[in-house]
């Protein structure tokens, strides 16, 4: 068990290393105007940026795929005319816990390539240097997702967890006719 002053010391971890990295850039290379390796040739330009289209597009088509089977899942396990055994009941519920864990995510990564590509084709007119480019695509992307999204991402994370060990210490430390009527609950459910 953490306390609270480990999520703030993580969140000042995070905005330490953006600063950081931005500090030793500028130490470096004294100025950002220019990107010091473009990866991707003029000629190419073309096809890098059309893959973070796609990224994007299957990262939509993956939240669709999970509310798919969210909704199925969640479906089959409420069904009362089904005859689930206890395991597969189990199942249905741990299936249901991964997906709700694992689309905020999904979500978070993809708002942030959505957010940092309209960002950037706000941006892009101020640098019209097409050398530029990758230095303010990468720029963009790590300053909102290192500086300013994954400590409110992590700290969302956290009180939730939080939230739901409080409930399991509360049902753990339950005796007598309360654990029984809540013991009863779950298994029907």
């Amino acid at each position: 068990h953490t306390g609270r002053s480990v999520g703030y010391l993580l969140n000042a971890a995070h905005l330490a290393a953006t600063l950081l990295t931005w500090g030793v850039h500028m130490s470096v290379y004294g100025d950002w105007t220019d990107a010091h390796c473009t990866v991707v040739r003029p000629q190419g330009g073309n096809v890098h940026a059309s893959l973070p289209m796609v990224s994007i597009v299957a990262e939509v088509v993956t939240i669709s795929t999970f509310k798919r089977m969210f909704t199925r899942n969640c479906r089959l396990r409420d069904n009362i005319d089904n005859a689930l055994t206890l395991s597969e009941r189990y199942q249905l519920t741990e299936n249901i816990r991964t997906l709700k864990l694992l689309t905020p995510i999904i979500w978070s990564h993809t708002l942030l390539g959505v957010i940092a590509t309209v960002i950037f084709v706000i941006i892009k007119p101020i640098f019209p240097s097409p050398e530029q480019y990758p230095l303010v695509e990468e720029t963009v992307s790590m300053l909102y997702l290192q500086g300013i999204f994954m400590p409110i991402i992590f700290r969302y994370r956290y009180r939730q967890d939080q939230i739901h060990e409080k409930e399991l210490r509360t049902v753990n430390t339950t005796r007598g006719t309360t654990f029984a009527s809540y013991h009863a609950q779950v298994i029907t459910e």
